[in-house]
Formats: C-alpha cells, structure tokens, sequence
C-alpha cells in the first residue's frame, strides 16, 4: 500500500478504486471497517484492489517509478536510510522524519513499506551545504531509530557505507567485538571487505 502526507497529523493512502465486489471478501470488509472514513472520503484516500494483472502491473509500475524518479534528478549521492520501529512507534517515527529533514532543510523523499514499520527517508542534497546537513540528519534519525528500539538496517545492510550508522546502534566495544570474532574466523578480513565494518 502505498502512502504520502497529506498533512501533519494524516497519512494518505494511495490506491484507486477498482471492484465493488471486494468489499464482500471478509479480509477486504474488516480494512474498510479499520480505514473508516478514510476510505469513503475522496479528498484524504485513495484506495485501490486491482481486479486484474493489467491494473496490478500499472500499480507496480507507479511504485518504481518514485525512486527512479528521484534518482534522475540527483546531483550529489543520495543517502537513502533503511530505517525500521517497532510497530507502536511508527505513527510517532513518521512526524519525527518530517521533523528532522524540516529542521535540517535537507530535500527528501519518503516511502517505504509500512505494513513492516520500515520506511526509507531518501536525503538528496543539491550542494555541499545541503550535503553537510544531510549527514547531520541521518545521525540524528538513526539514533532516533536506536532509542525506540528499532533498527539502522532493517532490508539492505551496512554495507561500506553505513559503519557509522551501526555503531550508533550497537556502540564501539560491540563493534570491536564483532571484529574480533571476525578476525579469529577470517585473519586476513578477505571475505567481504570493509562491509558492515572497516578491515
């Protein structure tokens, strides 16, 4: 399901309506009954069932071509967050993004998967300053992240280039730990390296 904001206190469902008769499947009765009003309401949702692989194919579409859209307009390298919570804190997570790429000015997008409480807080600075302040947001988000007892990586890994990010969750004395017992099964660090920590 996708989801944009529509206003500081909202989450805007994006779908379109496509067949009357799923409101007679019990799954489908129970979301209209836990989306209210929402689902009626024109001006605040957009909620969608494809009744065929045609329309399936057009929502999937739609769903790529948000993040290669921001891809062909950056200038610098974008900082795409993997960001997750426990289920209880993600309405309060998605006020705290808007939050900080706000006080940060840091242009962003937003998407994710919301039926995991992952979302994907992409930064796209367009010059050093921006760039600057980018990295200062992403800290701040992924300590965030680290005290509602959620997760720095919750699909894609640390990688090369997010060290930083699992050392605010873990701290320095787990790292090196994790380096340790690295070492003591791959001395020359040649498997996968400078991934998850520098060699």
């Amino acid at each position: 399901m996708f989801l944009s904001r529509q206003s500081d206190r909202d989450l805007r469902f994006h779908r379109r309506q496509h067949q009357y008769r799923c409101r007679r499947q019990p799954a489908c009765r129970e979301l209209f009954t836990l989306l209210g009003d929402k689902a009626e309401d024109g001006s605040s949702s957009w909620i969608s069932f494809p009744g065929d692989l045609k329309h399936m194919q057009r929502i999937l579409d739609f769903r790529h071509a948000i993040p290669e859209s921001v891809n062909q307009k950056l200038c610098y390298e974008k900082m795409g967050t993997d960001l997750i919570v426990p289920a209880q804190e993600l309405e309060k997570f998605v006020d705290i993004c808007e939050a900080i790429t706000q006080k940060h000015q840091v242009p962003h997008a937003i998407w994710g998967h919301i039926s995991k409480c992952q979302l994907h807080v992409n930064l796209i600075p367009g010059n050093d300053a921006e760039y600057g302040r980018a990295l200062k947001a992403y800290e701040e988000l992924a300590t965030t992240v680290t005290k509602m007892g959620g997760s720095v990586a919750a699909e894609h890994g640390i990688g090369k280039t997010k060290h930083r990010y699992l050392e605010i969750m873990y701290g320095k004395k787990f790292i090196a730990e994790m380096r340790s017992l690295k070492k003591s099964l791959d001395p020359l660090m040649l498997l996968g390296p400078g991934n998850i920590f520098s060699a």
